[in-house]
């Protein structure tokens, strides 16, 4: 099983799909690439997320970093 790992920064957000593609960001693993027939088994797509959440009372001091993971498999075509 071949892992590859496409990796977007914040700033990523806000690009339109065709200034996404030209960042360079999904050349690790193209979209043109993903196995989505059934028949075949489709690949799977993993989502690591990590973010530092600054309080904006002084209850608390400091930054707290949030993170989260989800597995998912791709959907698979029709055909």
């Amino acid at each position: 099983m071949l892992s590859v790992c496409n990796v977007y920064p914040a700033a990523d957000l806000a690009l339109t799909s065709t200034a996404l593609t030209a960042s360079g960001h999904s050349a690790n693993w193209l979209p043109s690439t993903r196995q989505t027939r059934q028949s075949l088994g489709t690949d799977w797509l993993g989502v690591y997320v990590r973010s530092d959440y600054d309080y904006l009372t002084n209850m608390f001091s400091g930054i707290r970093p949030l993170n989260d993971t989800s597995i998912m498999r791709l959907e698979p075509e029709s055909n």
